[in-house]
């Protein structure tokens, strides 16, 4: 039986004698060639586009990824101790072993001869010289050669990554080109009226999104910082007054406090969730305190139940900063409506985003509203009646219209995110190297960043790398707000917030948008298996060979691989 039925192939795979090999229950990728007498077991798989040479034995357990060469007569091994009879006498079954997985990444060479001992990873685009034995794992890139195989030479300068295995960190372009049936009409009606600022379009998506938030009233601005701000103004807090709110987010938060002339005091932050830890909020509340502004960071759900009791017990004002957790809910209520005002940023990145800056509040107060839609446009009550200061905050007629037709996608987006944060969860679970972030529950996420925490990874180095394998990423956020210079009149100082100075020094982002594909995913999972990899490789010195087993061309060395 030299192909089982149970194999699955892929389009266009090319076996040279057909009877001359034995395939079962394994699985072969496009356009990959097999010589005569090969033998792939079952449970192994071999990717697109490889080559395997006659006389190999692929064995359970081994996944070989795209582009690998293979020599001919390379030998894999599943068992680390075979045995041909049990204590027994008997002669074992597949029930007395334990398959150890191997795998090698995509690009890979492996010169004839080989022997693959199991358990090891070879890096993608590494080298194992002819007649190498493999005992440890080879990092992307570099060469190894000998009995047992030594290191001969490290990873060089990457070559440039083909644009299809380029990974952005986001996607706006494959983003709106998906409904580009429906924001074209929309905007073309905005222009064909001259309604350019505020006008129908942005009415109907203030009414859209107060419905969808579950409030009375929502109040289009021009971006979210001024939202911040004129919610904080519509709830009387100015000079003299205090607000108690996080020291890790993007530095709107503050700057909006500092604009309504009141001071920003900032508390550490939980662990888990990267937000304002409430059990330290109230140790910070002095009589001059008048309000709470928690964020919604990365998605994530505030522990808004201890939050709204301290405003509660306290006579504060909760503003819930909600610019990165669109959609998001809390008891089966939506983000933006537990607090006296929910403030939205639609910067285009946004999981709900404009074609442009733009922002908006969300509240069931009346006279909030009321004043907040006052201030925006020059604080008019009535035309050329400008009853106190006021901005130009107005939201364009453009976006309100770019929103309205966003905004019906909104929950299928978020709920794409969820599954690429589980699938990243599961595929990067493990490596010792990453903390994986975690939702709370499930309802208060909406995973506008998936965020890692680097464990003893130096992470300028690592984010290198990824680039160099086509792996956008970035950091939300380096730098705590009370430590930039802009605030270091505070007088804050280094170890005030342990927290989140640690999460600051540790946290990387991956590329994460609704339109993110399995296949950029796996990309992605894989550049930082290979980088992490190359890290641990370097802390690991090539073992001598034993007594009596040539090195053959291996240096016998101690040097460390590159990085």
């Amino acid at each position: 039986m030299p192909i089982a039925p149970n194999v699955c192939f892929a389009s266009n795979v090319g076996i040279t004698y057909p009877d001359l090999v034995n395939l079962y229950g394994c699985t072969i990728g496009e356009g990959t060639r097999i010589g005569p007498f090969v033998e792939i077991q079952k449970n192994s798989s071999v990717g697109a586009r490889c080559k395997i040479s006659s006389h190999t034995f692929v064995c359970e357990g081994v996944t070989i990824e795209d582009e690998v060469f293979v020599g001919h007569h390379v030998c894999f091994i599943n068992d680390r101790y075979p045995r041909a009879t049990g204590a027994s006498g008997q002669l074992q079954t597949e029930a007395d072993w334990k398959v150890v997985p191997t795998r090698v990444c995509r690009g890979a060479s492996i010169g004839s001869g080989a022997v693959i001992m199991c358990g090891v990873t070879i890096g993608a685009n590494a080298t194992v010289g002819a007649g190498a034995v493999v005992t440890h794992d080879v990092a992307p890139g570099d060469v190894v050669a000998g009995v047992p195989a030594a290191h001969l030479a490290s990873a060089s300068k990457s070559a440039p990554v083909a644009a299809s295995n380029k990974v952005p960190f986001l996607d706006l372009t494959e983003h709106n080109r998906r409904i580009e049936s429906e924001w074209k009409p929309a905007i073309d009606a905005v222009t064909s009226q001259s309604q350019f600022i505020l006008g129908p379009a942005v009415e109907r998506f203030e009414a859209a999104f107060a419905r969808y938030i579950g409030v009375d009233y929502c109040v289009g601005l021009n971006n979210g910082t001024s939202a911040l701000q004129l919610a904080l103004q519509a709830c009387d807090v100015g000079p003299g007054d205090e607000v108690i709110t996080t020291p890790h987010t993007w530095i709107s938060t503050t700057w909006a406090i500092s604009y309504v002339g009141a001071k920003p005091v900032y508390v550490d932050v939980d662990r888990k969730t990267a937000t304002i830890n409430p059990a330290l909020v109230e140790r910070a509340i002095t009589p001059r305190t008048k309000a709470l502004l928690p964020v919604h960071l990365y998605g994530q759900a505030c522990d808004l139940d201890a939050l709204k009791n301290l405003a509660d017990k306290y006579q504060l004002v909760l503003i819930e900063d909600t610019a990165q957790a669109h959609g998001a809910m809390h008891r089966g209520r939506r983000l933006g409506s537990v607090g006296h005002v929910g403030c939205f940023s639609f910067y285009p990145g946004k999981n709900l985003g404009a074609f442009g800056e733009a922002g908006a509040i969300v509240t069931g107060s009346a006279d909030i509203a009321a004043r907040v839609r006052r201030l925006r446009d020059h604080a008019q009550d009535g035309r050329h009646n400008h009853v106190e200061l006021g901005y130009n905050a107005r939201m364009e007629g453009l976006q309100g219209a770019v929103l309205e037709v966003k905004l019906r996608h909104l929950d299928d987006w978020n709920a794409a995110r969820r599954a690429h944060a589980r699938r990243y969860t599961e595929l990067l679970a493990g490596l010792p190297e990453l903390t994986l972030p975690t939702a709370t529950n499930a309802e208060g996420h909406v995973w506008h960043l998936y965020v890692v925490l680097l464990n003893g990874v130096d992470r300028k180095a690592l984010m290198a790398q990824l680039a160099d394998r086509g792996v956008a990423t970035a950091i939300h956020y380096p730098t705590l707000v009370p430590f930039q210079p802009a605030y270091a009149h505070l007088g804050y100082g280094r170890g005030v917030f342990p927290v989140a100075e640690d999460i600051a020094s540790r946290c990387l982002s991956l590329p994460m948008y609704a339109e993110l594909t399995d296949a950029q995913i796996l990309h992605v999972v894989q550049a930082m298996k290979e980088c992490l990899a190359t890290s641990r490789a370097a802390r690991i010195q090539v073992v001598p060979a034993p007594l009596g087993f040539p090195l053959g061309n291996a240096a016998h060395t101690n040097s460390h691989l590159s990085k």
